[in-house]
């Protein structure tokens, strides 16, 4: 799934849109897509939210709706001056510039149909399910470390902490894999087992893993590109996620993989000892 830096790449990569006009040309039925059907007008901005992208539309200089994205597991937003076509394509765009500039197209794919698009009126989308409920976003360090200061008491495996996102937003299985790594941390470490110095070392952490990927422009295995179809290249980065049986690249332990909170989770047994 694109996780916080992926979906700020998407967001940098649709900034071509800012001031120009959407027209809807084609929206799948499909229950998760259909209301874009009805997301017409002028791009004021385009603001993220963790893993969510809201596109904030206006006619005649008055707020007429937000366009709510996420792209779930396998979702892509293109951006092209060609038409896109092909399969799995559940919602497209005219995308009117200047006539001295030429039109653009938005299309929206994807494959397993985990994403959403919602229309919404002006600032309602703040009430959606996963958007009211939303933790500050995970790359602040301050604000990961009084997240993590504030279930102190908690029992909760730090991972199962770290992907909750309305603990945190924005952080997924790849950056909390990595922020745990450099920080030293099992994951299944309890939150109350956590010092205070621990919280320190993992907020720096998380906020360095996830802002050093957005310069990267996102990490790329296989589905998630750049508006203009680029990828990624932080996956050359990762010192922990994807390499289970590969050597630790500080101690040259095995790292190996366990389960928390229902998700894979790599970890190197010996910079990442259980509490």
């Amino acid at each position: 799934m694109p996780e916080l830096p992926e979906v700020e790449n998407v967001r940098i990569g649709l900034s071509p849109l800012l001031g120009t006009t959407l027209n809807p040309v084609m929206v799948s039925s499909y229950p998760k897509f259909a209301s874009a059907a009805s997301a017409a007008g002028v791009v004021e901005a385009i603001d993220r939210r963790g893993k969510w992208l809201v596109l904030r539309l206006s006619r005649d200089a008055h707020p007429v709706a937000d366009l709510v994205v996420h792209l779930g597991m396998t979702g892509r937003l293109v951006l092209d001056e060609n038409r896109p076509t092909g399969p799995h394509l559940h919602a497209l765009w005219r995308v009117d510039r200047s006539d001295a500039e030429g039109g653009l197209w938005l299309g929206f794919f994807d494959p397993r149909r985990f994403g959403r698009l919602v229309c919404t009126p002006p600032g309602v989308h703040t009430s959606l399910p996963g958007l009211s409920t939303l933790g500050p976003d995970a790359t602040g360090a301050a604000d990961v470390a009084a997240a993590l200061a504030a279930l102190s008491t908690s029992t909760r495996p730090v991972k199962t902490a770290l992907l909750d996102q309305s603990v945190l937003a924005g952080a997924g299985n790849i950056y909390c894999d990595e922020a745990l790594f450099e920080s030293r941390i099992h994951p299944a470490t309890p939150c109350s087992r956590l010092t205070a110095p621990d919280r320190t070392a993992l907020a720096q952490a998380l906020s360095e893993s996830l802002l050093s990927s957005i310069a990267a422009g996102g990490t790329t295995f296989r589905d998630y590109r750049r508006p203009d179809g680029t990828s990624g290249s932080n996956v050359h980065k990762l010192r922990c996620y994807g390499r289970a049986g590969l050597p630790c690249l500080r101690c040259s332990s095995i790292i190996t993989t366990t389960r928390v909170a229902g998700r894979s989770t790599s970890f190197c047994p010996t910079c990442q000892p259980p509490r």
